[in-house]
């Protein structure tokens, strides 16, 4: 009786096996050993389990049939070869095969997105400057009649000590001349001095234009029939007395250079303004000869007041009154009136 050591594959873990035989043929010998059966082999494992006193136990872990094994190898390579196939090493790796080159995977090609057109932007419109409108601005514009003193109006007016006091006389129009942004009235007469008369050769005392004035008139119309009752030389004191007080003139001029046309600024307004006077001659004298209430004017005085009349012009007065007064509108306009 021989004993054989026997050792199970490296990959299995180790076990003391000893497969036992009846009959071992010598090495060289042509003696053929008897088959042995399975029954056989279970016997002589059982017996030589009692006989070495060694456990059943380690004694059956070779009972392990070698088909199993086989099996069990085939199932292990398998899933390593699959494994080897899908994952490559790394290539650090010290069990990679360095005749296998690993090609990294090709990139994915990014896509570019092309870019959009930028879109032009649409300009947009200025709005028109609002223009800013003219301011509206409103004046009025009052005249009364003629202040025309006779002789119980000049006697009114006296104070006793030799002088004239007629602020009384427009207590009651006082209120209503305030309403009004430039008021105007006739001077039915003159400021020729002493002595002071009435009809028909009027010359009022200096104070009735400074109360005049103090009532709130601005300006004195003197192109009237009464204007030369003192001659020229009332005239021109009358004009003087009116502007000394601090009032406005038209109508009649201190001199022929002055313009016939009055020019004032209201509230930022500018008025122009013009007055006439009718002519008028004696009776039974010569029509040809220009006169204001029968007093035969002089060259000076046409240069001075600003009338006009049938009888200076006879051929066609209604016509020639019109163009003359036109032409005189348009020189006021074009002041900028």
């Amino acid at each position: 009786m021989s004993r054989t050591a026997c050792h199970p594959p490296h990959w299995e873990q180790p076990h003391n096996c000893i497969s036992v035989s009846r009959t071992m043929p010598r090495i060289g010998s042509s003696m053929t050993a008897p088959a042995t059966t399975t029954k056989h082999r279970r016997y002589l494992l059982k017996s030589m389990t009692r006989k070495s006193g060694r456990p059943e136990k380690q004694a059956q872990d070779c009972r392990r049939p070698a088909g199993f094994l086989a099996i069990l190898l085939m199932i292990v390579l398998a899933l390593l070869v699959t494994a080897c196939s899908r994952l490559p090493l790394p290539s650090g790796d010290s069990g990679s095969d360095p005749s296998v080159v690993t090609e990294p995977p090709s990139p994915t090609p990014t896509l570019t997105p092309t870019p959009l057109p930028t879109p032009t932007p649409t300009p947009t419109p200025m709005p028109s400057p609002t223009p800013t409108p003219e301011p509206t601005v409103r004046i009025r514009i009052g005249m009364v009649g003629d202040m025309l003193m006779h002789d119980p109006v000049i006697r009114g007016g006296a104070t006793g000590d030799g002088g004239y006091d007629y602020n009384y006389m427009f207590d009651y129009l006082r209120p209503e001349i305030a309403k009004l942004d430039y008021a105007i009235f006739n001077m039915e007469g003159t400021f020729g001095g002493t002595p002071y008369k009435g009809f028909p050769l009027f010359s009022a005392p200096d104070e009735l234009a400074e109360a005049c004035a103090a009532a709130g008139f601005h300006c004195a119309v003197t192109a009237n029939n009464h204007i030369l009752d003192r001659k020229t030389a009332g005239l021109q004191r009358t004009l003087q007395v009116l502007r000394a007080a601090g009032l406005d003139t038209v109508g009649a001029r201190l001199t022929p250079e002055e313009s016939p046309i009055l020019i004032k600024e209201v509230s930022g307004i500018k008025l122009a303004i013009s007055a006439y006077t009718w002519e008028t001659i004696r009776q039974g004298e010569n029509s040809e000869i220009p006169a204001i209430n029968g007093l035969r004017m002089t060259e000076l005085d046409r240069q001075l007041v600003d009338s006009f009349s049938e009888q200076s012009k006879p051929r066609d007065f209604k016509a020639d009154s019109v163009r003359e007064i036109t032409a005189r509108a348009e020189q006021m306009r074009a002041t900028g009136a």
